[in-house]
This record gives structure tokens, C-alpha cells and sequence, in this order.
């Protein structure tokens, strides 16, 4: 495995590690899985969307991969810093929103 593939490679692994940990993913898959499931029903549809739903994250990463791989590769690496710290603050600020939504809706 050469350098370059070994960087899509984390890549990969970066945002696939980070697509199954997002609650949001999750809680939006089990909607949708529950709304696929019926009692006494068929198994080909709850199969059917399990396979589509993993093609499309598939999908949906390698993009991610890709696009990061290209513009990580075309960028110096001070610029690949101030977007991760910008990313880095994005994610503190909406996470500090849904904790003070989420204080408020319990009050």
C-alpha cells in the first residue's frame, strides 16, 4: 500500500468511524427502520433497506474521502490546520446549542 492509498484509507476510516458514532445517524436510522418494519410483514423490505442504506453510506464516505483526500492534497498544510480548528469550533458550537435546547426543553 502506497503512502497516498494508506491516507484514503484513514480518511475512510475517519468518516466512516464518525458517521456510526453520530446520534443523529443513528436516530434517524432506527426511524426509518421502524417505519419499514410491520407486523406479520415481509422480510424483503427491512432487507432491502438495510442493503440500500449501507450502499449509499458507502457511498455517501467515499465522496467524503475523496473530497478530502483531494483537497487535503492541494492545500498547505497551514490552511488544512486553520480548517480543522475552524471545523473543530463549528462542532463545539453546535453541540453547545443542542445542549442548552436540550436543557430548555427539559426546564
Amino acid at each position: 500500500m502506497t503512502w497516498s492509498e494508506s491516507r484514503r484509507a484513514i480518511a475512510f476510516g475517519r468518516f466512516a468511524g464518525l458517521t456510526a458514532v453520530n446520534p443523529i445517524t443513528l436516530v434517524y436510522f432506527v426511524a426509518l427502520s421502524g417505519a419499514v418494519t410491520t407486523a406479520g410483514g415481509s422480510w424483503v423490505g427491512p432487507v432491502v433497506f438495510a442493503a440500500t442504506v449501507g450502499a449509499s453510506s458507502l457511498a455517501w464516505q467515499l465522496l467524503l474521502a475523496g473530497v478530502g483526500s483531494y483537497v487535503g492534497a492541494s492545500v498547505s498544510p497551514n490552511a488544512v490546520r486553520a480548517i480543522g480548528v475552524i471545523a473543530s469550533l463549528l462542532i463545539v458550537g453546535l453541540g453547545a446549542v443542542v445542549l442548552i435546547n436540550g436543557a430548555a426543553a427539559l426546564a
